[in-house]
């Protein structure tokens, strides 16, 4: 997708009633540097490790085709083959 078409989706996904945004969990920033000392990753991955300690501090479930997730320790994720 060019970037006004991501945009353009990001937004019809926005529009939808069931969709909504969540503010950073209060332990999101403890729970990365935890990530990041017990679990080192390649650079590339710190988007990765984000999302980790986002769903980790917001006791919620990772859903991904991404096997990377696999790295964290203690993340609630579910692999989509």
């Amino acid at each position: 997708m060019t970037p006004i078409q991501a945009l353009e989706a990001y937004q019809l996904v926005r529009q939808q009633s069931r969709v909504g945004l969540m503010q950073d969990p209060l332990e999101l920033e403890t729970t990365w540097m935890k990530l990041a000392v017990h679990a080192p990753w390649p650079p590339r991955m710190w988007p990765d490790a984000y999302l980790a300690a986002f769903a980790m501090a917001a006791s919620l479930r990772l859903v991904s085709f991404d096997r990377d997730f696999s790295r964290f320790p203690g993340l609630n994720w579910l692999h989509l083959n």
